[in-house]
């Protein structure tokens, strides 16, 4: 698994790519609890696949702890159908999934309400539909 940070005013936007596996686990940890800390984060999965379940529990481990070290600031983007449903079935359940990087990082500047027509469905389902249209 490789990882590119990208800056974007106040948000760290750290698009992953490859795979997840058992051995990156440990490190990936361990950079993000150390480099990540106290920042608004946006994970973008566009380029990640997993292989199995060896790795994927480390990594939700490391998503969890960053969100509650991060106070919540953590959101996620271009999450796969696989992604998706793990993370439904972990304590991932109520993050943030949207569309695209540029969508995930407005907003931490504006709340869900001030991009989509139905703010309630996107709420209670954690994610923006893609026919939501975002308000200009």
């Amino acid at each position: 698994m490789q990882a590119r940070l990208e800056k974007k005013e106040d948000v760290t936007i750290v698009h992953l790519s490859g795979r997840i596996d058992y051995e990156s686990a440990d490190r990936f940890r361990e950079t993000c609890l150390k480099i990540l800390n106290n920042q608004k984060i946006v994970f973008d999965l566009a380029k990640l696949s997993f292989v199995g379940s060896s790795g994927i529990t480390p990594f939700l481990e490391t998503m969890t702890d960053l969100s509650v070290q991060n106070k919540g600031q953590l959101k996620f983007c271009r999450v796969g159908v696989e992604f998706k449903k793990v993370f439904e079935a972990s304590s991932l359940k109520s993050c943030e999934i949207y569309e695209d990087v540029n969508t995930a990082t407005i907003s931490f500047a504006k709340p869900a309400e001030a991009f989509v027509e139905k703010a309630e469905d996107v709420l209670a389902t954690s994610f923006i539909p893609s026919e939501y249209q975002i308000k200009e």
